[in-house]
């Protein structure tokens, strides 16, 4: 969900319309409390961003909705243009057209997106909606407006099928339902005599949700509704269609600026477990890009509760799939054959560095020295598995180091060690990998080949208070708090561009030892920085890269 709080004066209401409004501009929002709205600034809430060749669909006419008189056809309408009719049944498509052969019609063929899920005759789910709207005695149609509109017509279609189903809207005689009509604020329900004046009791422009975010809500699969079927096969290793022009950096932007958590969460877990990340990994990976963007809501808490089942779900659906080669190789073991099916399972998570005569794990954040023989007891699993005759030659420790000795020589292993860390200006943190030269977080990459990390993650919020300490501690000095901003600044990149050796004197506890404290801590296992203190001074000194 995303809430800009941006709330907009109510605009005043039609001629004729003064019964139909209170003089309440603070009920805005509130459930129950009746507000007045135009259909010109409710769609324009609704659609805020179409395209030119997109157009808003609307209809109002007189006679019952249940009669043969009933004027469904509409036409297309310019969202700020829709005029207010009171006295009429007056309805909008939940989706954007798009003209097909230069023909505009509310057809599902001319689906272009959908912008919001409405539900008739109902309070709703467990989320706060965009808008309520009282269409009869008793009657209320429920909606929640997009944050992301919904290109794909066959997602729309599933959902509206699970809401019919559901009995959450009306079945769908026609085929329509991807586009079907929903009532607009300022009309009448005319199937009854007389008239029911419809009534906007509730208006929340700035609460939207993503799609999965509203179908979780309701309690549907969103495998079901997104893939088509129920337990629906996954997509090949590497193969995860989803939002092509979202790439990582745009959903991880998504998570930190608070726009989305859920959908864009699912995607990445998805993406990573598709290029075969342990599961335990992805969990660390997602984890620490939601603690970088942790505003202490209760809406943040929730999502990163959920983790972990989000990320086993992710690697359900569409982590790498049995291997049936390796199961053949296991059948004829020989310390090769149990080599070549250890660097089908480990390709990826292992380096054999031999300059340094060790191992490095990837963790999903970076590259760890692996100091506890973790891939000899790699291979001694494998070795249990294929010993079916229980034979002493592969249950001996000599046939696993033989398996092990064979990988560390395998190209998918073997690296020399000089390969780590030769980009000087990617920083490592835990939210993802922040490009020096263009100010941009993405995702842990391990091509990337890094093994350090910062001890914490950018936040696009946040650093008052470490202004606030280098006010303090400079006594106002606004151009020395901006140098120390710089020159620690500068230390960030590991490019041997000058040298510097900072001094920070004066009087006792005022600072200096916090200051190098702090910044040791930040930079956690990434310390290129050594403090030394002596009386009335401090020195810190930062190293080549080594």
């Amino acid at each position: 969900m995303i809430d800009t709080t941006e709330k907009t004066k109510p605009p005043v209401p039609a001629e004729g319309f003064e019964n139909n409004r209170k003089e309440t501009e603070s009920t805005l929002g509130i459930l129950g409390a009746p507000c007045y709205l135009s259909n010109a600034d409710f769609l324009q809430a609704i659609f805020p961003d179409l395209a030119a060749d997109e157009s808003c669909w609307t209809t109002s006419f007189q006679a019952s909705p249940d009669s043969e008189g009933a004027l469904w056809g509409g036409k297309a309408t310019n969202p700020a243009k829709c005029a207010d009719t009171p006295a009429l049944n007056a309805y909008f498509s939940v989706a954007a057209l798009k003209p097909i052969n230069g023909e505009r019609m509310r057809r599902k063929t001319h689906f272009s997106r959908l912008f919001c899920v409405v539900l008739d005759d109902s309070n709703g789910c467990d989320l706060v909606p965009s808008w309520q709207l009282a269409t009869s005695a008793g009657k209320v149609q429920t909606g929640y407006r997009l944050s992301v509109p919904e290109p794909d017509v066959g997602v729309a279609e599933r959902l509206h099928k699970a809401l019919s189903d559901s009995k959450l809207i009306a079945a769908d005689k026609n085929g329509n339902n991807p586009v079907r009509y929903v009532r607009l604020p300022v009309g009448s329900n005319t199937k009854h005599s007389p008239a029911h004046r419809c009534q906007l009791i509730a208006w929340n422009p700035h609460v939207a949700y993503t799609l999965d975010e509203i179908i979780e809500a309701l309690g549907f699969d969103v495998a079901a509704v997104r893939y088509g079927a129920k337990n629906a096969p996954a997509p090949l290793a590497g193969q995860f269609d989803d939002d092509e022009h979202l790439d990582d950096s745009e959903l991880i932007r998504l998570v930190m600026s608070a726009e989305s958590y859920h959908d864009p969460l699912l995607k990445l877990s998805a993406r990573m477990a598709a290029r075969g990340m342990k599961e335990g990994e992805i969990v660390t990976h997602i984890e620490g890009i939601m603690l970088a963007a942790n505003d202490g809501s209760e809406r943040w808490q929730s999502r990163f509760n959920d983790i972990p089942r989000m990320v086993r779900e992710g690697c359900k659906k569409f982590g790498r799939q049995d291997d049936p080669l390796a199961d053949a190789l296991l059948h004829h073991p020989t310390q090769d054959n149990v080599a070549l099916v250890f660097t089908r399972r480990h390709a990826g998570g292992l380096l054999y560095a031999h300059s340094f005569g060790c191992w490095f794990e990837w963790d999903g954040m970076r590259w760890r020295r692996e100091i506890t023989d973790k891939a000899f007891d790699f291979a001694r699993e494998l070795a249990r598995k294929v010993n079916r005759e229980g034979k002493a030659s592969i249950s001996s420790a000599s046939f696993c180091n033989g398996v092990e000795a064979f990988a560390r020589a395998d190209r998918a292993f073997a690296v020399v060690g000089t390969e780590f860390d030769t980009d000087n200006y990617l920083l490592n943190t835990p939210a993802g990998t922040f490009d020096l030269r263009t100010n941009t977080l993405r995702p842990h990459n391990p091509d990337d080949r890094i093994t350090h990390c910062t001890a914490v993650a950018p936040s696009p919020e946040g650093g008052a208070r470490f202004r606030q300490f280098l006010q303090e501690v400079t006594g106002g000095d606004d151009e020395l708090a901006s140098f120390i901003k710089v020159s620690l600044g500068a230390c960030l990149s590991g490019a041997i561009e000058s040298h510097w050796l900072l001094f920070w004197t004066g009087a006792g506890r005022n600072g200096k030892n916090t200051l190098g404290d702090l910044v040791m801590f930040v930079m956690g296992v990434n310390q290129r920085a050594k403090l030394t203190r002596q009386p009335g001074i401090s020195a810190l000194n930062f190293d080549h890269p080594g």
